[in-house]
């Protein structure tokens, strides 16, 4: 029984259909989101060392440094 009513796409495999359209639509997108997943945090870094850019970064020796410590 197709619950897409014609229309397969992912979000109707979502809702519950689960003809051969609506997979293959679903796993599709599931590629897509881990390409993009992977391409959005690439360059995001860490808090410390800052982001791929940037070419200098803190040690931990600077961080106490700032914040008081010896």
């Amino acid at each position: 029984m197709n619950r897409c009513n014609g229309t397969p796409n992912a979000n109707q495999y979502n809702k519950g259909c689960r003809c051969l359209v609506c997979k293959d639509a679903w796993r599709l997108r599931a590629v897509r989101r881990k390409e993009n997943d992977k391409t959005r945090r690439k360059g995001s870094g860490s808090a410390s060392r800052g982001g791929v850019e940037m070419g200098y970064g803190f040690t931990k020796q600077d961080i106490m440094k700032a914040r008081g410590y010896e």
